[in-house]
Parts: structure tokens; C-alpha cells; sequence
């Protein structure tokens, strides 16, 4: 959503949107949506979040914060995706939506 639907109006903008792409932070991307792009997400959604977020790095790269994910891990990782993709694809419809076709956007001849 971030990618495809945040509009930079300038080069601070621009710069900001570039960086929080390169995230894995949950927290982060959706403090974007929320603050930069105006989009509300319900609690849910960031209590769902909240619950994973972390986890690429943490089962990803060795060290004192690691571990290995369990199936009730895994289980709530899913849980929490599937949940936010059903409500991210119904944003996105909402978006595009919103955007006029190309056929408003032609001046008439």
C-alpha cells in the first residue's frame, strides 16, 4: 500500500517513504499508514501486529533474542496475516475506488 499508494509531495517525503520501505518493523509501516497516509486501522489489527511483529528478525538471525517459532508461533503469525491481508485488500479496493479511471482523467474532445 505504502509503494503503490503514498504520494510524496516533497523531497522530505519522498525520503521518508523510501526508508520506511526498507523496514521490517510492523510498528513502523503502520505508523506510516496511519500518520503519513491518513488510512485508520481498527485495533484489531494492530493488537494482531503487535503480536508478530518482531518475529523476522527474531527467527531469522542468531543471537540472544532468537528462537526457533513453535506451532502455536506459527499459528498466530497466520492468524495475524490473514486477518491484515483481508483488510489491507479491502483498503486497496477502497483506494483504487477512489482514483478516477483513465477515462476521466482524458480531457473530452
Amino acid at each position: 500500500m505504502i509503494n503503490e499508494y503514498a504520494n510524496p509531495e516533497d523531497d522530505s517525503e519522498f525520503y521518508k517513504k523510501e526508508s520506511v520501505l526498507r523496514t521490517h518493523s510492523l510498528h513502523k509501516l503502520t505508523s506510516y499508514l496511519e500518520n503519513d497516509m491518513e488510512i485508520e486501522i481498527p485495533d484489531r489489527i494492530l493488537d494482531e501486529l503487535g503480536r508478530i511483529d518482531g518475529f523476522y528478525f527474531t527467527t531469522r538471525y542468531p543471537g540472544d533474542d532468537s528462537f526457533i517459532a513453535t506451532e502455536r508461533d506459527i499459528d498466530t503469525a497466520r492468524s495475524a496475516v490473514e486477518y491484515t491481508r483481508n483488510f489491507t485488500l479491502e483498503i486497496i479496493r477502497e483506494m483504487e475506488h477512489e482514483e478516477p479511471s483513465a477515462s476521466e482523467d482524458e480531457p473530452e474532445l
